[in-house]
């Protein structure tokens, strides 16, 4: 095995452990009692619940597939497709004047501030500084 080969196999090998670890993450939170678990989701019209399993359901088969999938290209488009849909842009969700809503957490824009909430993710916030 020359050294690009173990280089991709300990790649896909991590990134299959990660996203083992936060599907585990993904189940064990959607049976929590917040309150945020039971709001439905705007665009999806599902329980934050619901898509967290769901989305917990696809990154587990993208993990399986890492581990025993055979097309080393496929391999690396699922990582591309499942990480292009975690991109800040995607992350902001609706924005607009959240302060009388059940979760004012979610930010707002009013006095030009930014809405800086869960949602934007780690990408947006390293722009940001």
């Amino acid at each position: 095995m020359n050294k690009s080969s173990r280089i991709y196999h300990l790649y896909t090998r991590s990134v299959a452990m990660l996203l083992l670890l936060t599907a585990a993450a993904k189940f064990f939170s959607s049976f929590g009692s917040a309150r945020i678990l039971t709001a439905r989701d705007p665009m999806f019209l599902l329980k934050y619940w619901q898509i967290m399993i769901l989305v917990g359901l696809l990154e587990l088969a993208v993990a399986i597939y890492l581990f025993r999938g055979r097309d080393s290209i496929l391999k690396l488009f699922a990582i591309l497709w499942l990480g292009s849909n975690f991109s800040p842009v995607g992350m902001t969700g609706p924005v607009g004047d959240d302060e009388d809503s059940e979760f004012p957490f979610h930010g707002s824009l009013r006095g030009g501030t930014v809405n800086r909430s869960p949602r934007v993710g780690i990408g947006f916030v390293l722009m940001d500084g």
